[in-house]
């Protein structure tokens, strides 16, 4: 007796102990990637990096919950990871000169995949706006997704032009972008250019406009596919995250 007590609390402890250095794997990710961005970033001389790439790693995410508000759980804190391992949009690590016009980047933060399990129980995870405006993110004093990445302009985000309903029979992809190629103010504007690097050919860009923020839906052949959520950093870039299922989305961040 007493030793089938011992095997299972060292199955227990085992467990844990892996559930504890995944997380600490995805955190040290999430920290080097951080600590590339900043590099790059300072090493800048005359508006070009003189880095080459930052050191990033793609989360790979299966859900096996048939919880809706744990999935959104899930999504939300993915996004959070992503906005900040690339520095919260503050981090202009772009080189200025490009092609003479300016840089762009984009990367895939997440790849959410469901199970076939959650499939059968949840066709759609729908509901994601509402939990991102209300929702606390942990460890930030009640402070919601959107207050966190727009602060007073959280607010202005409209729900009704923002995709609200995710497939779980395609993978979810959470991709951070930054765009220098053609910056115009956006509290008048939104510049096509901003997230072109996500749009691909043949999807066009529907903008939502408002003070320095904005949010764009990604469509094909009149099928929305995604939502970028933009923000602009002393109008020097635009920058965001791109939450959707366009799996096109890996070639063109060159996953």
């Amino acid at each position: 007796m007493v030793a089938i007590v011992i095997i299972l609390s060292a199955i227990i402890l085992l467990i844990g102990t892996k559930s504890i250095a995944d997380t600490g794997e995805d955190a040290v990710d999430r920290e080097s990637c951080k600590a590339s961005v900043l590099f790059k970033e300072r090493s800048k001389l005359l508006g070009k990096p003189l880095i080459d790439d930052v050191s990033c790693e793609t989360n790979l995410i299966d859900i096996n919950s048939k919880d809706e508000i744990e999935i959104k759980k899930t999504i939300a804190n993915e996004m959070y990871d992503c906005w900040y391992q690339f520095g919260q949009g503050e981090r202009d690590f772009l080189d200025t000169w490009d092609f003479g016009k300016g840089d762009n980047y984009c990367f895939v933060c997440s790849r959410i995949d469901f199970s076939e399990e959650t499939q059968k129980e949840i066709s759609q995870v729908t509901g994601l706006f509402d939990y991102l405006s209300n929702e606390p993110l942990p460890l930030h004093n009640q402070e919601s997704f959107f207050v966190n990445m727009y602060g007073e302009d959280a607010n202005q985000l409209d729900s009704q032009s923002i995709l609200d309903v995710y497939s779980t029979d395609k993978p979810l992809y959470i991709v951070f972008f930054a765009d220098k190629r053609t910056v115009n103010d956006l509290g008048s504007s939104w510049v096509t250019a901003g997230a072109s690097g996500l749009c691909a050919a043949g999807i066009v860009l529907s903008p939502i406009t408002f003070g320095t923020s904005a949010a764009v839906g990604c469509l094909t052949a009149g099928i929305v596919t995604g939502t970028v959520y933009t923000t602009t950093h002393k109008n020097t870039f635009v920058n965001g995250l791109y939450v959707g299922q366009d799996s096109q989305i890996m070639e063109i961040c060159q996953q």
